[in-house]
């Protein structure tokens, strides 16, 4: 994996031209249950290759594994503020 010091975060002009983008979105595709998929070349989820795109059945499986992770707040209290090395 590559790293940079001031990595530009905007939005990738092509997927596939930015490894940085492809290797986060690739590994957030496993955290979302997706495991490699060779029979594609241009899949996300390949091994080693330039793919960025997903089939029908890995969309609806990311979107359902991200639905379970979605934390639904059922009060209206605010929010704690953020505590920042241990100093808030």
């Amino acid at each position: 994996m590559h790293v940079r010091d001031n990595p530009d975060l905007g939005p990738a002009k092509h997927p596939a031209d930015s490894s940085a983008a492809r290797t986060a979105a690739h590994e957030l595709g496993h955290a979302l249950n997706l495991s490699h998929r060779q029979d594609s070349a241009d899949n996300l989820m390949r091994s080693k290759t330039y793919g960025w795109q997903l089939h029908e059945d890995e969309i609806a499986l990311t979107r359902s594994a991200a639905a379970e992770l979605t934390a639904v707040r059922t009060d209206d209290e605010p929010c704690d503020p953020p505590v920042i090395n241990n100093t808030p």
